[in-house]
């Protein structure tokens, strides 16, 4: 039973890297038509969101898989986001995705993962 957990988890890691690597991968203006500072903007979110994606996936390989456990990348999110507020960017759209699918998938929490959805929604 153990061991189905162990891979679960993991799976949903892999689910979680794979969601982050599409999105850095997806289509973004050509750098004549883009702002430098939205395109630093953009490399700092995804450098600073990867972070917290392999600290948790560290935290889910070591079997901790609570919201207690992952406070610390909670707080995190949210400081992420709030660090990017206002911004209407891909990447800034791509920090609450990946919360979302935090609560949804890993904590099985679709309660707090739904206003999460909607405000990806205002954002993207």
């Amino acid at each position: 039973m153990r061991k189905k957990l162990l891979v679960a988890w993991l799976a949903v890691a892999v689910l979680i890297a794979v969601a982050l690597a599409w999105f850095s991968q997806s289509k973004h203006p050509s750098p004549e038509a883009q702002p430098q500072t939205t395109n630093s903007t953009t490399n700092s979110i995804d450098t600073e969101l990867q972070s917290i994606v392999q600290s948790i996936q560290t935290k889910l390989t070591a079997g901790k898989n609570t919201e207690a456990d992952l406070a610390e990348n909670l707080l995190a999110f949210d400081a992420l986001r709030a660090k990017h507020a206002g911004e209407k960017t891909e990447a800034a759209a791509q920090i609450v995705y990946m919360e979302a699918m935090l609560y949804q998938q890993v904590l099985n929490n679709p309660v707090k993962a739904k206003p999460k959805k909607k405000a990806m929604e205002r954002v993207a």
